[in-house]
């Protein structure tokens, strides 16, 4: 669900975004990890997606998510509200005041102090990174980009915005990816 389709009045969001495929592994490891920290018996009442990700292997895992897109996929994009069919500067100009990606968590920082007036630090860094993590494999990055293409787009736009070599994308316009279909389409589902 959308963040703007869900609140009655104009606001403007502050978003990190994340590359997909780090973000969907490192769910799984998050939600596997607070699984098996329950007692067993409180298993019982754990969320669809810490039981599947604390029984499944990280494979089957992406099998359930991929079986459910409808309200797995393009988790990023659907929370800005973006469906692909408008040009990003045009969603991010109305809806964003300020966005950046996780893995330039710093620029993030500076930037924002800029448009604020007053320097801060980071909140939060994110700690899943450590301890030897697995990444995903070649195979699993596929099947995690037919999951969430559109956040792809997003992700990479962000990152090529910050590098200054800005492309619109639209669905129009989808980056290629080998067998991927690139723009699902997801009933409207409300919370």
């Amino acid at each position: 669900p959308s963040v703007r389709r869900n609140i009655e009045r104009n606001l403007k969001m502050i978003v990190m975004f994340r590359d997909p495929a780090e973000r969907c592994r490192s769910e799984y490891n998050y939600c596997r990890k607070t699984y098996f920290r329950k007692p067993a018996l409180s298993r019982l009442d754990a969320s669809i997606i810490h039981r599947m990700a604390g029984t499944l292997d990280f494979d089957s895992y992406l099998d359930f998510l991929l079986g459910q897109a409808y309200v797995y996929g393009n988790l990023a994009s659907r929370y800005i509200g973006w469906d692909g069919s408008e040009a990003l500067s045009d969603l991010c100009a109305r809806d964003v005041f300020h966005s950046g990606v996780l893995e330039r968590s710093q620029e993030f920082v500076h930037g924002l102090a800029a448009k604020v007036g007053m320097p801060f630090d980071f909140p939060h860094e994110n700690k899943t990174g450590a301890g030897g993590v697995t990444r995903p494999t070649r195979s699993q990055r596929r099947r995690i980009e037919k999951l969430y293409p559109l956040d792809y787009t997003l992700y990479e736009w962000r990152i090529a915005q910050l590098d200054g070599d800005v492309e619109e994308q639209k669905a129009s316009t989808p980056r290629s990816r080998v067998g991927v279909t690139p723009y699902p389409v997801f009933p409207s589902i409300s919370v």
